[in-house]
């Protein structure tokens, strides 16, 4: 069967639209796109734009409180009607943050978020990701060094938990690497780590609180950083990015978190430019790219259809009769009032594991079978033709009993 072509489309800038750059923030939410930051070549900004997708409009946002400074490689979750900012910097050799803002999207206001205790170092080109309530930071780089060490931003809390791991298993020190989140696992693919473009695939299960090395099975992407990844439906889709000879990637990869292999998208239409430090987000079915530089800064905008509607509501159904099950299964574990960080055992406790989806079902025998064999240990059995063939304990010379039981 030949591979579905997907088609790319230009789209119209419209409006007040953000000037070209590199490095900016963008958050997608109920069908618009937030973009604060970056860097246009003149020099690191501070400005917020809006993007309606339903108009095609782009718009300045005049927005009350004091905003963050000014700097490009942030990174952004939304959660509970906010875009939260973490980390970024402000030139080579300059100024590296580790603060937190939120952007308050119904009253348009920016605010500092105070976090008590302990904060990962400052750094920039980190990966973010929403898991629940929370916001897991995974590697980055202040300039001098490169970091793997991952935390939780408990949002809800505001306050930051290291999540301590076997070393042994962690990915390398990176930088400029993307991390998606699918179900209850984190998965970081690329990178830089100060000498060599990475190809690594890896899975941070948060239930386990282990890190994993994929296999690169299918047709899996050369190693790169800067690029973008989303994950829309059952797969991850990665899009751009640059390699340690600074050649600039055109291509379009999915990881099928089902089949968990790789392929590469056959693509048509108006393509983005190869590309790198640009930004990717996903809306109903559609990946949308921002900006990011092919030799010059950009500030064009394309989408890609990934997913139809159909699609996309079938595997929420096939989520949701799954989540029925991992409803009964954690009713069925006491649950304490003490707030459990990711990866404790808590978590592990109340989340629905792979394992956990197979039922087994008694076989009901025939009460009329001439010949049943006895309770046992020891016995082997095969299945051929419909059939299965319990034999009993060998001896040097024959087989003792030979039980045949139809399937």
């Amino acid at each position: 069967m030949a591979a579905q072509l997907r088609r790319w489309g230009l789209l119209e800038n419209r409006g007040d639209v953000y000037t070209a750059r590199t490095g900016h923030t963008v958050a997608s939410h109920e069908g618009c796109f937030y973009l604060f930051g970056g860097t246009d070549g003149s020099a690191r900004q501070s400005d917020a734009h809006a993007y309606n997708q339903e108009t095609n409009i782009w718009c300045e946002i005049r927005a009350n409180g004091r905003p963050p400074p000014a700097r490009s490689g942030a990174q952004a979750v939304v959660w509970n009607g906010a875009v939260w900012f973490f980390g970024g910097y402000t030139k080579k050799d300059g100024d590296y943050f580790n603060d937190v803002f939120t952007f308050d999207i119904a009253t348009s206001t920016w605010d500092i978020v105070a976090t008590p205790g302990e904060s990962p170092q400052k750094r920039t080109d980190h990966s973010v990701c929403l898991f629940s309530s929370s916001m897991l930071v995974f590697g980055g780089s202040d300039g001098r060094s490169r970091f793997n060490d991952l935390w939780e931003l408990n949002l809800s809390e505001r306050r930051w938990t290291r999540i301590l791991t076997q070393q042994m298993a962690a990915p390398r020190s990176r930088f400029a690497h993307t991390a998606v989140m699918y179900n209850n696992a984190m998965f970081v693919f690329g990178g830089w780590d100060g000498q060599d473009t990475l190809q690594e695939f890896f899975e941070y299960n948060v239930s386990s609180n282990m890190w994993i090395q994929l296999p690169l099975r299918g047709t899996a992407p050369r190693a790169r950083y800067r690029h973008t990844s989303v994950v829309c439906g059952d797969a991850m889709f990665m899009f751009g990015g640059v390699d340690k000879a600074q050649y600039r990637f055109p291509d379009l990869h999915e990881y099928n978190f089902i089949t968990k292999s790789w392929n590469k998208v056959n693509t048509t239409g108006v393509m983005p430019s190869a590309r790198t430090f640009h930004k990717a987000v996903v809306h109903e079915g559609y990946m949308y790219i921002l900006g990011g530089f092919d030799g010059r800064r950009l500030n064009d905008m394309h989408c890609i259809q990934l997913r139809t509607k159909q699609d996309l509501n079938r595997l929420q159904d096939d989520k949701n009769g799954r989540g029925s099950a991992a409803s009964q299964f954690s009713n069925a574990v006491p649950s304490g009032s003490s707030h459990a960080a990711v990866g404790d055992a808590q978590d592990s406790a109340s989340t629905l594991m792979p394992e956990d989806m197979w039922i087994w079902n008694p076989v009901e025998m025939n009460p009329h079978q001439a010949q049943r064999y006895t309770p046992r240990t020891g016995h082997a059995v095969v299945v051929w033709n419909h059939c299965f063939y319990l034999m009993a304990a060998l001896t040097r010379t024959h087989v003792k009993t030979i039980f045949i039981s139809t399937m």
